[in-house]
Parts: C-alpha cells; sequence; structure tokens
C-alpha cells in the first residue's frame, strides 16, 4: 500500500546517502593515503632534484615513502654522494691544471737564469785560491742548487704525467731504489729494512722509482738521526701494496691529505711539490697514496697499485 510504499522509499533514500557518504569517506581516505604515500615522496624527490641540479649538497632525501619510494631516496642520496665528489674531483682537478700551468711559466723563467749562475761559480772556484771565498762561493752554489731542484719539481709537476709501462719485478724495483737511496747524503745515515713480496705488475718503471726515492729521502729528512726506514710490500688480490715507514715525529692532525696538495709544505727549505709529483704519478697508475701515522711513532706512506692487467 501507500505507507509500505513510503517507508520503502525513505529507506532506499537513507541507505542511497550512507552509501554516498561511505563512498566520499573512502575517496577522501584515499586521497590522503594517495597523498602521503605517492605526492608527499614525489614532492620531495623533486625538491632534492631541484637541489641537487643546483649544486646544494648540503642536505639528503633521507628515507621518503615506502617501498620503491624508500629506494628511490636512497638512490637519489647515493647519487647525490657521487655528484658531490665528482664536483669537489673537478674543483680540485681545474684548481691543479691553473697551478700546473704557472709552474711550468715560473720554472721556464728561471731554470735558465739559474743555469747560468751555476756555471759561473763553478769557473770561479778553481781560479781563486782564497779559503774563505771558496766556501762562500760553495754555499752560493748549493743555495742555486736548492732553486734550481724547485724548477725541477716545478716542470715535474706540471709536466702530464704520460706513462710507458711494462711488465716489472717489482720487488726488484724496490731493492735497486732501496740501493740508490742509501748512496745518497741522506741514505748513509739510515739502514732500511727491506720486507717484500714478489710480483709482476705493468708500471713505469723510472717514474715509480722516482715515487719511492722521493717518499725515502722526506722519510729519512723527518726521521730521528740512524734510525732504521722500512720499505714493505704485500700483494692482494687486486693491488700491489707498498709502505715506507719512518720512526719521524709523524704527520700533524688535519695534515695527512694537504701534505699532497702543491706547495704545501712545513718543513724548513721544503718546496711542497715533492709529494704533489709522487701523488699525480701514482694517480696515473690508477693508484693512490696516503700517509697515517704509526702507533708507536712515525709516519707510513702507502701506495696501492692495482694489479688489473699484471704478467703473474
Amino acid at each position: 500500500d501507500h505507507r509500505s510504499a513510503t517507508r520503502y522509499t525513505r529507506v532506499g533514500l537513507l541507505v542511497g546517502g550512507a552509501c554516498v557518504a561511505l563512498v566520499l569517506a573512502l575517496a577522501a581516505f584515499f586521497t590522503v593515503r594517495l597523498r602521503r604515500a605517492v605526492l608527499r615522496p614525489l614532492n620531495e624527490l623533486v625538491r632534492a632534484a631541484s637541489r641537487f641540479g643546483s649544486g646544494d649538497f648540503a642536505s639528503r632525501v633521507g628515507e621518503v615513502g615506502e617501498g620503491e619510494f624508500r629506494d628511490v631516496a636512497q638512490a637519489f642520496d647515493a647519487m647525490a654522494d657521487e655528484l658531490e665528489a665528482r664536483e669537489s674531483q673537478v674543483i680540485r682537478s681545474e684548481r691543479m691544471a691553473a697551478i700546473g700551468q704557472l709552474a711550468a711559466g715560473v720554472a721556464h723563467e728561471i731554470n735558465n737564469p739559474i743555469a747560468v749562475i751555476r756555471g759561473y761559480l763553478k769557473t770561479m772556484g778553481p781560479e781563486t785560491s782564497d779559503e774563505t771565498l771558496i766556501e762562500e762561493l760553495a754555499i752560493l752554489d748549493e743555495e742555486a742548487a736548492a732553486c734550481q731542484r724547485i724548477a725541477e719539481d716545478l716542470v715535474a709537476y706540471a709536466r702530464s704525467p704520460d706513462l710507458v709501462r711494462q711488465p716489472t719485478d717489482i720487488a726488484e724495483l724496490l731493492r735497486e731504489t732501496a740501493k740508490r737511496f742509501g748512496e745518497t747524503p741522506e741514505g748513509r745515515e739510515h739502514e732500511i729494512d727491506l720486507d717484500l713480496s714478489d710480483a709482476t705488475i705493468d708500471v713505469d718503471g723510472p717514474r715509480m722509482r722516482q715515487v719511492i726515492l722521493n717518499l725515502l729521502i722526506n722519510a729519512a729528512q723527518v726521521a730521528e738521526p740512524e734510525s732504521p726506514l722500512e720499505v714493505r710490500s704485500s700483494k692482494t688480490d687486486a693491488d700491489y701494496r707498498i709502505q715506507v715507514l719512518d720512526l719521524g715525529p709523524g704527520v700533524p692532525d688535519g695534515d695527512h691529505e694537504r701534505i699532497f696538495e702543491p706547495f704545501y709544505s712545513k718543513r724548513p727549505g721544503g718546496s711542497g711539490l715533492g709529494l704533489a709529483v709522487c701523488s699525480g704519478i701514482v694517480r696515473a697508475h690508477g693508484g693512490t697514496i696516503t700517509a697515517s701515522d704509526r702507533p708507536d711513532g712515525g709516519t707510513e706512506m702507502s701506495i696501492a697499485l692495482p694489479l688489473a692487467g699484471a704478467g703473474q
């Protein structure tokens, strides 16, 4: 009848209204959930991409969202770390290139006059019998020679370390270098303890000899008088490692990386170029060179050369 129809209509309207309200509530719920799960992480990633693109690496994305979004955020942070490291390397390379150009110009300008000065000093010595004058001329020649060494270091630093690689018995190269060092004024004051592992790797022998000899001379100049120096080497699955150790005062805190920068030296009379040249040669071989403190005092200079392509 009419009353039943009216009642059913009202019930239907109420049920329909409840369903609409439920649909609206579910839509709002899923909208909020979608915003939290998708839109917010996307906005964070967009902002992070904008920061990284402008060179701002001060902050990272962190843990944003869940599942795949969290994986993407971690990938963004890893990318930012890599970009920051590469940017620092590019800046350093550009700075080193500028310094290298300046160094080459300075070395060219001062090397020739110094050679002329030393030539005149050598001819003046035999012509005089005055002992005082002879000593003074010798001092002048030593100082000129020091300037010439600085000029040679400048040239070595500015020169591109083009390598002539060939299979080399690296342990034998280290023995020969230690023997040559023993013939220098610094080497006569120190014994060298050798503990070497045999290996044949592709290196530029003269360049690597230059590196090791430079490290030994540096070690002798800072080591305690008549204290022994050590040269050790070992082979791993990935690289060949060389350590030059001394019993000197060690490297001051904060200087373990700076000592490889050009013109940075706290040693009286040092040009600050020797370790920079060594670092360039080692890096040209695809290796690394680091400085660390020994537990019992002194410094350990460590070189790691890759074994890839080595003839074992």
